[in-house]
């Protein structure tokens, strides 16, 4: 026992010294940083415009854990070289770092009417309803380690008033990374799942990972997501119904000539490939709803002619396509075409600061060639949005 107390002290004693070694080491190289730093800010008070020494200057900040005299200096060589990458970078990298990490909510409460909310044929079947709606959706910015870290989430739904078989509930969550590709562009990857839960049953279930690339090229934002997701359907609705999906939907904000204006395009095109056939008992394989096409496009034009009001107009058309139907006489892939127009107006802030008033109106016709499917709707809502 007494050896092994023996041993033991003098691991302790090895392990203590060699601690203090680097300790003492540490101390000593960042007594030499700040030194170097010293003398690099010397040179640089006597070659302002110096690239190199302005670079080596940011570097060596950086590496001594001084963000802000980096930053400094990086914005000290765009001064006289506005188009200079390291420093566009570098900037861009710092102001990441420093921005503290921040959550912020967005609640939304509808009340709304709607003239066909189960898509009917123009038939006296069809009956209108009042509806209730709502959501809240999370947007969290924090730095993890050396990356920015982007955190999207969200629950929604919808209460019938009528048909409440309709009734409709949802939640996602998407996380991931924001790395900087080029000054001017950055790109959130994601990976995430969700939720919903419809007509008293949970609905389906998915896995997901997303590329969200961002950019301010003329200080308005543009962005396209590259979204691909695998889909499990509940077998109370649709027996085996699971696959993947993959979609690209783009957000562009078109500038305007004219004060005030905003304009709004966003283009989309999901390829759906879940598999699962209606009917029963026996299922029919003809028909598999999650296999289709959909591409279409929404642009929206808003105006401010006072600061206490919005007026928006806007209008949509998409066109999904059913495939892999056989085609014979009997049976013809079916394909739907919907357009919608529709308008808007708000009243921001009305409230408070953080909170507006929007009343919204969308007309919605579909065409198709399965007279089953051909039906209008309208849907007229009025909705208190809040911030937080």
């Amino acid at each position: 026992m007494r050896r092994l107390g023996l041993i033991g002290a003098a691991v302790l004693l090895y392990l203590g010294t060699q601690c203090a070694v680097g300790v003492a080491d540490s101390a000593g190289s960042a007594t030499g940083g700040a030194a170097e730093l010293a003398r690099l800010n010397a040179q640089i008070l006597q070659q302002p415009n110096n690239t190199a020494l302005n670079l080596r200057y940011a570097a060596l900040a950086e590496q001594l854990g001084k963000p802000r005299l980096a930053l400094a200096a990086y914005e000290r060589i765009l001064v006289y070289d506005p188009q200079n990458n390291d420093a566009l970078t570098g900037v861009a990298r710092i102001r990441k770092q420093l921005q503290p990490a921040t959550t912020k909510f967005v609640l939304g409460l509808t009340g709304g009417y709607e003239s066909n909310p189960l898509y009917l044929p123009s038939t006296p079947l069809v009956k209108s309803e009042g509806e209730f709606s709502g959501y809240l959706n999370m947007r969290d910015e924090r730095q993890i380690g050396d990356y920015s870290w982007r955190t999207l989430g969200g629950v929604d739904g919808i209460v019938h008033g009528e048909f409440v078989a309709l009734d409709y509930a949802h939640a996602g969550v998407m996380t991931g990374p924001v790395l900087a590709l080029l000054p001017n562009l950055q790109v959130h990857t994601a990976i995430g799942g969700a939720g919903a839960y419809f007509d008293t049953h949970p609905y389906y279930g998915e896995v997901a990972a997303s590329a969200t690339f961002e950019t301010y090229p003329t200080g308005a934002y543009e962005a396209v997501m590259f979204k691909a997701a695998w889909r499990d359907y509940d077998s109370f609705f649709v027996p085996d119904h699971n696959g993947g999906y993959a979609e690209v939907v783009g957000k562009f904000t078109i500038p305007a000539a004219v004060p005030d204006f905003a304009f709004l395009f966003t283009p989309w095109i999901r390829f759906s490939e879940i598999h699962g056939a209606l009917g029963s008992p026996p299922p029919n394989p003809l028909l598999e709803p999650g296999d289709y096409i959909d591409t279409g496009a929404r642009i929206e034009a808003d105006y401010s002619p006072v600061n206490w009001i919005v007026l928006g107009a806007n209008f949509a058309l998409s066109e999904r396509y059913y495939r892999d139907l056989p085609q014979t006489a009997a049976v013809v892939p079916e394909r739907d075409t919907t357009w919608s127009p529709g308008g808007m107006v708000l009243f921001p802030h009305v409230f408070d600061y953080q909170t507006d008033l929007r009343f919204d109106y969308k007309y919605i016709q579909n065409y198709s060639n399965n007279p089953l499917f051909v039906f209008v709707d309208r849907v007229a809502t009025g909705t208190v949005v809040r911030r937080f």
